[in-house]
């Protein structure tokens, strides 16, 4: 089995305990091999997907040359059958991971906010992001805080892809959770930057910009962590 595989040849013993070219192992003692066929299933560019063995028990029962072309013949058809199912079940596997990402580019959208009437007819407000990919770790936010100022901030999360884009959601609810209570924008970046490195296993971080908007005398006091202006 194992020269079939290596070598992509066909094997045929007529006489396993007489052929001299054969290394005789206890495997075939113990089964009573009399004679065998040992033929390579070969798939595109030569890939070798396994063997076909068939194998004679009974004396004077042998295979011949005619059996091994047989074989062949059929291991051909074989392969070509094995092959393309397993790439039906990828293109299937494909599939599936492709409307499960679908998905969650669909779910992480609706975590970035769209209703961009929240400063007022004083001032324009307007956002839009664009992945790379289906997913990725950009993101934007703005919301109220209780004295009527508005916090914002856009940020870029390390990586891309999945990991990025969970790691954006993590920061979106940190943030949610605690812009309310930060004296600033240089104390909002403080307390979210301890609150993500408190519990973060996977070492990905996030640059910010952030901002708070007063609408009552168009001032805006910003603060950046590690994000350009």
């Amino acid at each position: 089995v194992q020269k079939a595989l290596d070598e992509g040849v066909a094997l045929l013993s007529e006489d396993v305990r007489g052929d001299r070219n054969l290394p005789l192992s206890a495997t075939m003692v113990s089964l009573n091999l009399r004679s065998f066929l040992c033929v390579p299933l070969i798939g595109w560019e030569g890939k070798r997907l396994g063997v076909i063995q068939l194998d004679s028990l009974r004396q004077g029962s042998t295979f011949k040359a005619d059996d091994l072309e047989m074989l062949a013949a059929i291991s051909l058809q074989v392969a070509v059958v094995l092959q393309n199912a397993a790439y039906h079940v990828q293109r299937i596997r494909e599939e599936r991971l492709r409307q499960e990402v679908l998905l969650a580019r669909d779910i992480q959208s609706r975590f970035l906010p769209d209703d961009f009437s929240l400063v007022g007819p004083s001032s324009e407000l307007y956002a839009r992001c664009l992945a790379a990919r289906e997913v990725s770790g950009d993101l934007y936010d703005f919301f109220r805080l209780p004295d009527g100022r508005v916090l914002f901030f856009i940020g870029d999360v390390s990586g891309k892809s999945m990991p990025a884009s969970l790691f954006m959601i993590a920061v979106r609810t940190l943030a949610r959770h605690l812009g309310p209570t930060a004296t600033g924008p240089a104390d909002f970046l403080w307390r979210l930057n301890n609150a993500l490195a408190a519990d973060n296993p996977t070492h990905l971080y996030v640059t910010l910009l952030c901002g708070i908007y007063d609408d009552r005398d168009g001032s805006v006091r910003l603060a950046r962590g590690g994000h350009p202006n």
